[in-house]
C-alpha cells in the first residue's frame, strides 16, 4: 500500500476513530493481537531471509546485511 491509497481509505472513515495494526502473537493458538499506532516515521528496512520478511535494522547498521534489499518506508507502530 502506498501514502496516497492511505490517505484515501482512512479519509472514508469516522476522523475520530482510533487507528490499531494487527500483529501475530506468534502464540501456541496463533492468537492476532491488535495494538494501538502510537507513531508514524520514515524509516530504512531491509529484507531478512531468516524471518521471510522485512525487518527495521538496528540504529547501529548492525543488522545490515549486503546484498539483500533495502527500501525506505513509512513505518507505523
Amino acid at each position: 500500500m502506498n501514502v496516497k491509497t492511505l490517505i484515501e481509505l482512512l479519509s472514508k472513515e469516522d476522523q475520530e476513530q482510533e487507528v490499531y495494526f494487527s500483529h501475530d502473537s506468534h502464540d501456541y493458538w496463533g492468537t492476532t493481537l491488535a495494538s494501538k499506532v502510537t507513531s508514524i516515521e520514515e524509516t530504512d528496512i531491509q529484507y531478512t531471509s531468516y524471518h521471510e520478511c522485512f525487518s527495521v535494522p538496528k540504529p547501529d547498521n548492525s543488522d545490515y546485511e549486503n546484498d539483500v534489499e533495502q527500501k525506505t518506508v513509512i513505518l507505523l507502530s
